[in-house]
């Protein structure tokens, strides 16, 4: 299984009054990891064409499991995987851990599908689809893996 990484540094537009990371900052960074993704694989160009022909990137939806809390000028490291990628949807699996020890800090879950101009689904483009199978964890989920992964595999 392959995986993409993206590292950040947390800054203080990132944190709450606590000074910890404001929950919704992580569901951001979902989205930038994802966007950083489909920038350095699929390209400029292929990604220009799609979504300038109309069709649409959907977030079918997203959640977020937390487990540690990151503060003021933590080392944040994001992996992402892919899952259960079907004709018209797939998953994205985010992983959160604090660079200092390693920890797990937080994980989190996205169904992404595809809607053509009209509004209607659409099968998931092919360079789209190759590149989530290069990143895609195995079907055989362990029992002790996330839970909003067990989630997303049971509703299919």
């Amino acid at each position: 299984m392959g995986k993409f990484t993206l590292q950040k540094t947390v800054y203080l537009n990132d944190t709450n009054a606590e000074g910890n990371v404001y929950f919704a900052r992580f569901f951001d960074w979902q989205g930038e990891t994802r966007e950083a993704y489909l920038k350095q694989t699929a390209g400029k160009e292929e990604l220009g064409s799609l979504f300038g022909s109309g069709a649409r990137m959907l977030t079918v939806n997203a959640s977020m499991e937390f487990y540690a809390a990151l503060w003021l000028f933590d080392e944040v490291r994001i992996e992402l995987t892919t899952c259960k990628i079907r004709r018209a949807s797939f998953g994205m699996i985010f992983r959160f851990f604090k660079v200092s020890d390693g920890a797990l800090v937080g994980r989190g879950l996205q169904k992404l599908a595809f809607q053509d101009p009209q509004g209607r689904l659409m099968s998931i483009p092919p360079f789209i689809y190759r590149i989530a199978v290069e990143i895609e964890e195995s079907s055989d989920l362990n029992p002790n893996s996330d839970s909003a992964v067990q989630k997303l595999v049971a509703e299919e």
